[in-house]
């Protein structure tokens, strides 16, 4: 956990030593709010192995798809927002506020990624001025908001020439984007929300999609009533939060 400036900054990551039955986390921390996240996160992934392990007692977890894997960790970021008061103090507010900002962010992102992703596959001849065009054209509809500046570079490709998500692990983002719908709706809409999590996370890997979705009460990710659902949650949570923080400043 210790910073080490000959390291990526920021990340975080675990793994399950099987013959001891730990999932340790390791991370590379600035002392940032995002620090906080990057662990939750992570204890979700460890916690889900811990209990995998224990339960079915495999020579090797199984790693199911990241639709179904980022079910655990996108809800142990739910779940720590009851105990945020721990981490932050009278500052909880602020950390739940920016975490829900940052959640439609992510979705946001990664769908507009996923949208250009499908536009460069399915036009593999286009040229780089029609592929920048596209990609204008998919981020003003999810993330208006993005090009106030360097619009002028922007255009040019400068932005989606960072990333090679679409080459190294093409369809691979759009997979958090069912995770967060089915966290929220797990964690702030389901009853017995411990046990309905606590038994995903011992059988992960070891069911279907299906099974896993109806063993914690869940709807597919892309049903509109569940899109709905998390889009309502995160717009309330952001105002009672931001409400919260504006109470402690008078």
């Amino acid at each position: 956990m210790e910073y080490s400036p000959v390291k990526m900054p920021g990340i975080a990551f675990q793994n399950y030593i099987n013959d001891i039955n730990i999932a340790p986390i390791f991370g590379n921390f600035k002392n940032e709010s995002s620090d906080v996240y990057c662990v939750v996160h992570e204890l979700g992934h460890s916690f889900q192995e811990y209990q995998s392990d224990l339960s079915h007692k495999s020579l090797f977890n199984i790693l199911p798809p990241i639709d179904i894997s980022e079910i655990v960790s996108r809800s142990m970021e739910f779940y720590a927002y009851q105990y945020a008061n721990l981490f932050y103090d009278k500052d909880a507010s602020k950390w739940i506020y920016l975490h829900a900002i940052g959640v439609v962010d992510f979705i946001l992102r990664f769908c507009t990624e996923n949208e250009f992703e499908n536009y460069l596959y399915e036009n593999e001849d286009a040229a780089l001025e029609e592929i920048t065009q596209e990609y204008m054209k998919i981020n003003r509809k999810y993330l208006p908001h993005e090009y106030t500046y360097f619009e002028d570079l922007i255009c040019q490709g400068a932005d989606y020439f960072m990333f090679d998500s679409f080459i190294s692990f093409p369809k691979y983002l759009i997979g958090y984007v069912p995770a967060y719908i089915n966290a929220i709706a797990l964690i702030f809409h389901t009853e017995n929300t411990y046990e309905k999590y606590l038994d995903i996370c011992k059988h992960l890997g070891y069911r279907t999609y299906e099974e896993t979705l109806n063993a914690g009460g869940l709807k597919h990710a892309f049903s509109e009533e569940a899109i709905s659902l998390a889009a309502n949650t995160l717009r309330d949570i952001i105002k009672s939060e931001h409400m919260n923080m504006l109470n402690k400043s008078h």
